[in-house]
């Protein structure tokens, strides 16, 4: 079973296994010294989407059309607990499958699921089978970590979710395990191999520091088959390098050390950030609040890259020296069903104001392996609204702009709560820009951008989640 009707099927499938039922979390053990809780959560999305790329492009890619369907399943099964309130611990593990009617069709989502993406990590809890270009699949422990508290201390050691942004859209302070703005699920971060430490200074005011070790992810990208059963079975870096998933690994590349103060001032969270991010010194300002019903964000960082003339390494960037810093608003209505809209706008040193070097920019390491930035331009803004016009129903819209292009991205979700602990949702995604051609200029023919969000597919999904 090939193409489509195989990703009905497993689609279909999930569906049936995950179909709401009552369910919560299981309490182990509660008592006053012990606690102890088991649950998870149930995930699948069903995708279709088109790029809008010449033919000669899309054949390159080894697609046999410009549409494709998708089918994800995610599985987090999840084991908390604490000691006195003084030791408390997290386990997540996690599995997650993608099958795909085209090869790499995952190239062509731009972010818009982050399921799959991996962070750079240290130690060797995670596999990730992709020799197959229809079909991926990634088991991973996404959190291991103990937080104990010493004296005016916080001390979390272990695999963890770590984020610094306060903005609503964009948010240039979130380094380390990044979402993009297009991220059709942002509910759990990926985990780091991190220390860090929670310093209260005061009632109002905090110190925090942390460490992270990783490496570049290693998957296997190549196995025997029956028509080639010598191939050697093969684990690879995303820059080429053999690699094993069984080992630890370390390099400051991938690696970081940070430092953030923030103290509270009447009804506003003001903070800095300071440190050292795979090979950059990053320094930062931050700023969030509420006056009445408006919550004002405001954040900025300052980039310099430490490797600016290893020209030949495969973190080289043109832009060495950049800033990225957005500000915005989310004002909340006093109607009887919630309504809200916000609006923010963000400038992104790292990006170009030359529409036809986009795609040369998406293949650098801080947009490729770390999705550390997201957009390619340079100036943007954003409006967005969340209503909900029903006890059991929401509906978030955003619309993101490259005020250079110009070129628009549209996005719209409705989500239906089913029962307490499951929720199926529907949406789509609608780029408006010229989308790129082929200039035949060259000796060879070469895809050109011609705005941002022409590059990106139209794209339709589902989403179901249970929990227990």
């Amino acid at each position: 079973m090939r193409g489509p009707r195989r990703i009905i099927v497993l689609y279909g499938l999930l569906i049936g296994a995950l179909w709401p039922h009552t369910g919560r979390a299981v309490p182990i053990k509660e008592g006053d010294r012990w606690t102890i809780n088991l649950d998870g959560a149930l995930k699948g999305y069903g995708l279709a989407m088109h790029m809008a790329y010449p033919w000669t492009a899309v054949a390159a890619m080894g697609w046999s059309s410009r549409s494709a369907l998708m089918g994800l399943g995610d599985a987090r099964l999840k084991f908390t607990g604490s000691y006195k309130d003084r030791v408390k611990w997290k386990v997540h593990l996690r599995t997650v499958g993608l099958i795909s009617s085209q090869p790499g069709a995952t190239q062509g989502l731009s972010g818009g699921v982050g399921a799959l993406a991996e962070p750079a990590r240290s130690l060797p809890m995670q596999y990730t089978d992709s020799d197959d270009p229809s079909v991926i699949w990634k088991s991973e422990v996404d959190r291991l970590a103990v937080k104990i508290r010493i004296w005016k201390l916080d001390v979390t050691i272990g695999r963890q979710a770590i984020g610094f942004g306060v903005g609503f859209v964009w948010q240039p302070a979130d380094l380390l395990g990044t979402f993009s703005p297009l991220e059709v699920d942002r509910e759990f971060k990926p985990g780091l191999d991190a220390l860090r430490i929670d310093w209260a200074l005061g009632q109002f005011t905090s110190l925090t520091l942390v460490g992270v070790a990783g490496g570049p992810p290693c998957r296997h990208v190549q196995v025997p088959t029956p028509s080639s059963p010598l191939t050697p079975s093969k684990w690879s870096t995303p820059d080429g390098k053999t690699c094993s998933p069984g080992r630890p690994s370390f390099d400051p590349n991938h690696s970081a050390l940070a430092m953030r103060l923030r103290t509270t001032v009447g009804n506003f969270d003001l903070g800095a950030l300071i440190g050292y991010i795979r090979g950059d010194i990053v320094a930062g300002l931050f700023a969030a609040g509420a006056i009445g019903r408006w919550k004002l964000r405001a954040e900025a960082t300052l980039t310099h890259d430490l490797d600016a003339n290893d020209l030949d390494g495969p973190y080289w960037s043109p832009v060495n020296d950049f800033v990225r810093a957005v500000v915005g608003f989310n004002y909340a209505f006093h109607t009887k069903k919630s309504l809200s809209i916000l609006a923010e706008f963000y400038y992104n040193g790292f990006g170009t104001w030359d529409r036809t070097a986009y795609l040369r920019r998406a293949t650098l390491a801080r947009v490729a392996e770390f999705a550390e930035v997201s957009n390619l331009g340079m100036i943007y803004a954003a409006t967005g609204l969340q209503w909900q016009p029903a006890d059991r129903l929401s509906t978030t819209f955003l619309a993101m702009a490259n005020l250079r292009d110009p070129s628009v991205h549209l996005s719209l979700t409705a989500e239906f709560n089913l029962t307490d602990n499951s929720s199926l949702a529907v949406g789509g995604f609608l780029p408006i820009g010229k989308s790129p051609n082929l200039d035949f200029t060259g000796s060879l023919p070469e895809l050109k951008s011609r705005s941002e969000f022409g590059l990106y597919p139209t794209m339709i999904f589902t989403e179901y989640k249970r929990y227990f």
